[in-house]
C-alpha cells in the first residue's frame, strides 16, 4: 500500500485544483515560513474532528489518518507545501491497508457552489487530463447528514501496470469548498465502491458561526 501512495503522489503533483498552473518541482520554499495545522483537528477513536471547521468522518480501525504536518511523510509534506495558502490546507491524509484504498481531505476558501469547483477542477487541469487520459466517467449531487455534496469518478493511467480510480466528494460550507478524494487500483475498484460510498455518508457537517479563515486554539 505504501508503494500505491508513493506512485500516487506523482500524481497529486499533477492533478489539483489549486488555481495556479505552479508544479511542485518548481517550488522554492521554507517549510517554517508556512503555517501548518491551522484548523484545530484530531483522529481519535476511528473518528476525523475538525472543531475549527465543524467537519467530522468516520472510519474503522483498519485506517491509518495522519491529521498534523509534522507526522506527514516526506511527499505528504511537499504537497501540503504546495498546496499551503493562508486558507487552503491539506487537512488530512490516510491509507486502508486491508482494502488497499489511499485517502486525503482538502480545504480550499474560494467561496464556488459544488457545480462550479467541480467546473474549476477540470479547467484547472485541461492540460494534465488530455496527457494522462483521465475520464470523469461519472458524477453526482449525493445527500450527506445536514449537507448536499457532488460526488465523481475519475480514471487515470500512470502507467500500464497503474491505472488508478479516484472516487471524490465535495462540498460547501460559507466560502470553503472541501473535497475528499479516494483512489485505489482499478483493479480494485468495483470490489471497495459501496464501501466509499458508505465513508461519505459518514460525512457530518456542524454549521457553525466560527471564522474558518482564523485559527481557533
Amino acid at each position: 500500500m505504501k508503494h500505491i501512495i508513493k506512485i500516487i503522489f506523482i500524481f497529486f503533483i499533477i492533478f489539483s485544483c489549486k488555481s495556479n498552473n505552479q508544479k511542485l518541482n518548481d517550488l522554492s520554499f521554507v517549510e517554517e515560513k508556512i503555517e501548518y495545522d491551522k484548523y484545530k483537528d484530531s483522529y481519535k477513536d476511528f473518528t476525523y474532528e475538525n472543531k475549527s471547521l465543524g467537519f467530522t468522518m468516520s472510519f474503522d480501525k483498519d485506517w491509518v489518518i495522519t491529521t498534523e504536518f509534522r507526522n506527514f511523510d516526506s511527499d505528504q509534506k511537499k504537497y501540503a507545501t504546495y498546496f499551503a495558502t493562508p486558507t487552503n490546507e491539506i487537512l488530512f491524509f490516510g491509507y486502508n491497508e486491508e482494502k488497499k484504498i489511499g485517502i486525503r481531505a482538502i480545504k480550499e476558501e474560494l467561496g464556488l457552489a459544488n457545480d462550479d469547483y467541480f467546473s474549476k477542477i477540470k479547467e484547472s487541469n485541461s492540460s494534465d487530463v488530455n496527457n494522462y487520459g483521465i475520464r470523469f466517467p461519472k458524477s453526482q449531487k449525493v445527500v450527506l447528514k445536514n449537507i448536499q455534496g457532488l460526488n465523481f469518478v475519475f480514471e487515470t493511467t500512470i502507467n500500464a501496470k497503474n491505472v488508478f480510480v479516484f472516487d471524490s466528494i465535495i462540498f460547501k460550507n460559507k466560502n470553503s469548498n472541501f473535497r475528499v478524494d479516494m483512489w485505489t487500483k482499478k483493479s480494485n475498484y468495483e470490489t471497495v465502491s459501496s464501501y466509499i460510498a458508505t465513508l461519505y455518508q459518514t460525512i457530518d457537517f456542524v454549521i457553525t458561526e466560527i471564522d474558518s479563515s482564523k485559527k481557533t486554539d
